[in-house]
């Protein structure tokens, strides 16, 4: 008999966006409500993608995040010494309840398909702006 089949599930965030990937299941990018700092912006992803697999009733997960800290926060490895941060990290200790089987781990940047959605969108944001920019200018 096989067993459950983990599936990953990728996260990165930024100070104005986050974004997750479902292997096989779905993805997402959000805008954060306000800006935050970077590891606020990875925390909310990795909560996020974690309520969203749960939503789908995924029950064994690898959560990967290219965040080296965040990582080795969530597997207690390192404190955490942010208030704001241990509060994201609480959310997600709690969200990992519902999971039979949950991991946290470090994957790179480039093998990271949350991390190329936000660059994906953040580069179709920029080319927006220049050409409002530009528009401006020449009205």
């Amino acid at each position: 008999m096989r067993g459950i089949e983990v599936i990953k599930v990728y996260a990165d965030g930024s100070t104005t966006r986050t974004a997750y990937v479902i292997e096989g299941v779905c993805r997402g990018v959000q805008p954060m409500a306000h800006k935050q700092t970077s590891n606020v912006g990875e925390y909310v992803a990795v909560w996020k993608a974690v309520k969203k697999a749960h939503e789908k009733g995924l029950r064994e997960i690898e959560v990967l995040s290219d965040s080296e800290l965040i990582i080795k926060q969530l597997k207690g490895e390192y404190a955490i010494n942010n208030k704001k941060l241990r509060e994201y990290a609480l959310r997600i200790w709690a969200e990992a309840e519902n999971f039979d089987k949950i991991e946290f781990a470090w994957v790179s940047r480039e093998d990271n398909p949350a991390g190329k959605m936000l660059e994906s969108v953040a580069r179709g944001a920029t080319k927006c702006q220049r050409r409002l920019k530009n528009d401006k200018e020449n009205t």
